[in-house]
């Protein structure tokens, strides 16, 4: 039956004539069979090649979310659709809205060292008695110096946060988070480049300032007032004198060359009762107390070096015996005049720092060992307040798309066979026409 059944198919499927025009002529009629088939055939070529292609294509939708979270957002921007925009209701915003920085300061600035109780107990009435280069002799002007530096370059910090709090980040449309974390290090870099140097400008002016137009104070360690002892109407500015120096060939001064030296170590001298006068040898008056030819240190308290002016001992000095308690306690037995002791002061913490970084290294940093930085996406993401975001997705053709895009198609490609394929089998199917051979030999041809 199956077989049977085949058969019949193909038999009609062989003798099947969409174009029959009830002719009964054998060549058109078998035209018309030919023209079906290939009407077919092409149609089927034609279909399936328009389906691929429509099967193929896709639509650019455009979605919008409203009012999207943060999450929302997030989860969407991990799928890289394109044109995907978020645009903000608020595109300016201050950078303190979601950036906060906070200096981790070296613990000098906060220590027993810069309290008002450390400076008293270095504090003597007769410090110019000493010799220049004992450190009771400016021990407490120096730690007063250095406390001041500290709260300068707090205070500097403070007003240049606020101005940087203050400057606008715009933004047309929600960043990412990975840019805006990228922007937000890029202004921090800038601000942790340009801030400290009009502090260093600053104090660089003051120091030159100090040296070139020789102002010098009570403790200076180059010049001092000199009164003689003979004769005390006999007032006049001297230069200091070291021994030390005078055995190099050298003297001391504010600038450092061969023939000079800008500092030298500075340290506890328990011989030299009391020191009027500055200078190594005082004309040799029996009378002034001021001869130090002789004289050498107790000994030398690490990190502390004396310069030509209080600000350059300050700068030229490191705080090493402040993280070493036989260092203070070696000082302590030398200070008498105080009822405080020594052992009420706390040492600096060997484990955070180098303990041999310069005052002046310290001060470029303006006495920042560290930065706390909080960078909030979250604040920034609510600050921006994106009312909705929009996105563009590529969606295939669905299946009824495409069989309603076909239909639409067939009507006109069924016309245009119809029309087309009979003539093309016509033209290539063309009947002969009978041949007649004369009597005389000539053959004639007769195209119908």
């Amino acid at each position: 039956m199956m077989k049977y059944c085949f058969r019949w198919i193909v038999g009609q499927l062989v003798k099947l004539n969409t174009f029959d025009k009830g002719t009964t002529d054998e060549h058109s009629k078998r035209n018309e069979i030919l023209s079906t088939r290939v009407y077919i055939i092409s149609s089927i070529i034609i279909l399936s090649v328009l389906t691929l292609i429509t099967s193929l294509q896709s639509n650019l939708n455009t979605i919008t979310m409203k009012n999207p979270t943060e999450d929302e957002y997030n989860k969407l921007q991990l799928k890289n659709f394109d044109h995907f925009q978020c645009p903000c209701a608020q595109i300016s915003n201050t950078y303190n809205e979601f950036v906060t920085i906070i200096p981790e300061y070296h613990e000098i600035c906060s220590s027993d060292f810069l309290s008002e109780n450390w400076i008293n107990y270095l504090f003597y009435e007769n410090t110019s008695y000493y010799f220049q280069l004992d450190f009771r002799h400016s021990a407490s002007s120096r730690f007063q110096l250095l406390r001041t530096l500290c709260q300068l370059a707090q205070q500097s910090i403070t007003d240049y946060l606020n101005e940087y709090y203050s400057y606008e980040f715009i933004t047309n449309e929600l960043l990412s988070s990975n840019v805006f974390h990228l922007q937000i290090d890029s202004f921090l870099d800038l601000f942790q480049q340009t801030f400290p140097s009009s502090f260093q400008n600053l104090l660089k002016l003051i120091r030159q300032t100090t040296i070139s137009n020789g102002i010098f104070s009570a403790i200076d360690t180059s010049l001092a007032y000199a009164i003689h002892p003979s004769n005390i109407t006999r007032i006049y500015m001297d230069s200091i004198y070291y021994y030390e120096i005078d055995l190099q060939g050298k003297f001391f001064d504010c600038y450092c060359n061969n023939k000079t030296t800008c500092e030298m170590p500075e340290g506890i001298y328990s011989n030299l009762d009391r020191y009027d006068y500055p200078g190594s040898a005082w004309i040799n008056d029996v009378n002034v107390k001021a001869q130090t030819t002789a004289i050498n240190a107790t000994f030398f308290i690490d990190g502390m070096i004396v310069g030509c002016k209080p600000i350059e001992s300050l700068m030229r000095s490191t705080l090493e015996c402040l993280y070493d308690r036989i260092c203070l306690n070696r000082i302590g037995k030398f200070i008498n005049y105080t009822s405080i002791s020594i052992e009420s002061f706390q040492t600096l913490n060997q484990s955070k720092v180098i303990r041999n970084e310069t005052i002046e290294t310290l001060t470029n940093k303006l006495f920042v060992e560290n930065w706390i930085i909080d960078k909030s996406y979250s604040k920034y993401f609510h600050s921006c307040q994106p009312s909705f975001c929009q996105y563009t997705v590529e969606q295939k053709q669905s299946f009824v798309r495409i069989l309603a895009t076909l239909i639409s198609l067939y009507g006109g490609l069924r016309i245009a066979l119809s029309l087309i394929i009979p003539a093309i089998v016509k033209f290539f199917r063309r009947k002969k026409a009978p041949q007649y051979r004369p009597s005389n030999g000539i053959v004639l041809f007769f195209n119908i």
